[in-house]
């Protein structure tokens, strides 16, 4: 009994490998998603962050691990969004603008939070990063503990441009905004 046991398990794991190589086949690119209702932080226009490394969290009000990562999201953010990283982050749960809102005071989250994100799905689990590069393809997806590096990589084709060797003025808005 046990011997049958462990060959299920192991044909499990060899489907699961199998599909996630299948999900990574499939090529996904940022045009491919909307990010619906703004909710706080900048308000952004997907035609306008070419040449910026995207990053889109999908989370929830409801669930402890989003919660929880959220202090994570903002170093994330303060780390590399003067390198030319653009984070999203986008709330799945279907939850009222106060329950979201309650989240983003509690933590102090100054990036974008949408709500009704539009697009392929990436996954049926949250919290789940999206990671698009500065052609607009997605480079990773999986949960954001993971994704580092892939922003790390990603964020070395963001070319510099001229506005930023100065200190930029505080009436300038970065192009990517609307």
């Amino acid at each position: 009994m046990k011997s049958f046991a462990f060959i299920i398990a192991i044909f499990a794991a060899l489907l699961c490998i199998s599909q996630e190589s299948n999900a990574q086949e499939t090529k996904y690119t940022l045009s491919d998603f909307e990010l619906g209702e703004h909710v706080s932080g900048e308000k952004l226009k997907l035609s306008k962050l070419d040449g910026k490394v995207v990053v889109i969290e999908y989370w929830g009000t409801r669930w402890g691990p989003c919660i929880a990562g959220m202090p994570h999201l903002v170093q994330m953010d303060r780390k590399y969004a003067k390198k030319g990283m653009v984070l999203v982050g986008a709330e799945v749960q279907r939850s009222d603008d106060d329950k979201i809102k309650e989240v983003i005071d509690e933590h102090g989250l100054k990036f974008t939070v949408t709500k009704g994100i539009a697009g392929p799905s990436l996954s049926n689990a949250i919290p789940h990063m999206a990671v698009f590069d500065v052609k607009g393809d997605l480079v990773f997806k999986g949960h954001p503990n993971q994704a580092e590096k892939a922003i790390k990589t990603a964020l070395k084709d963001v070319k510099e441009d001229s506005s930023t060797t100065e200190e930029p003025s505080i009436f300038t808005k970065p192009k990517y905004l609307i």
